[in-house]
């Protein structure tokens, strides 16, 4: 299968322009013949969105604009959509990511560890996730993390096992979208998971963007390209 990284720069609160990003997003991985089009984190409304979150009406908005795009743009091509949207129970919002396929919704995942270090304040604002998330493309299954998930062995070992499925023996699979490039190579936590990944982000960083773990110094990640899963598919 092929997965197009599609390394946009969203900007926040501008929902229409950010569906615009995301609409030529999938045209062009399409002509490409991609597969699966893999978002940055919270794509819709952009990163950090901060207090915005604390409105419900912008939540709300957030969630009918990534609905809006999936049911429009993931013709012929699956799209990893990250929004934040609303948790039923608690009314808090969760972050997001939505697969689209064929204007259907197939599988969504609430990011499960929550960062609250340096830039970060996501325990704030969000509501973390609980369970894993699995999706099927071209008969290889897929896992699915958001960033900081992929530094806790919980969701990362949870996202490989369940993409593995119940033959153990195959390898497993993990998308993880992200809002600023990683460091070459897994996190030492993942890295105990034998995973295969892709990891977009969105570019370029903001100058805000310096952290303790997650690094932009120095990237040389593209800003777009379409990668093929290793393996017969």
């Amino acid at each position: 299968m092929r997965i197009a990284l599609a390394q946009i720069n969203p900007t926040i609160a501008d929902l229409e322009g950010n569906a615009a990003l995301i609409a030529d997003a999938s045209v062009r991985a399409r002509a490409l013949g991609a597969d699966l089009v893999l978002l940055p984190e919270l794509c819709v409304c952009g990163y950090p969105p901060r207090d915005l979150l604390l409105r419900p009406g912008f939540v709300r908005a957030c969630e009918a604009a990534a609905e809006r795009i999936g049911r429009e743009h993931s013709g012929g091509v699956a799209l990893a959509i990250g929004t934040p949207r609303i948790d039923p129970g608690t009314r808090r919002a969760r972050n997001a990511l939505l697969i689209y396929r064929d204007g259907a919704l197939v599988a969504s995942y609430d990011k499960r560890l929550l960062p609250n270090y340096d830039v970060f304040d996501e325990e704030r604002y969000f509501e973390a996730g609980k369970d894993a998330a699995v999706f099927t493309i071209n008969n290889v299954r897929l896992g699915i993390n958001i960033c900081e998930d992929v530094w806790g062995p919980a969701p990362a070992a949870a996202a490989a096992i369940s993409s593995a499925g119940p033959d153990t023996s195959r390898p497993s699979n993990t998308i993880s979208p992200a809002w600023i490039p990683v460091r070459a190579g897994m996190p030492p936590r993942a890295s105990r998971v034998n995973i295969w990944r892709a990891h977009p982000s969105a570019l370029p960083a903001p100058s805000n963007a310096a952290t303790t773990r997650p690094s932009s110094a120095g990237s040389t990640v593209p800003s777009w390209r379409v990668t093929r899963r290793p393996g017969p598919n």
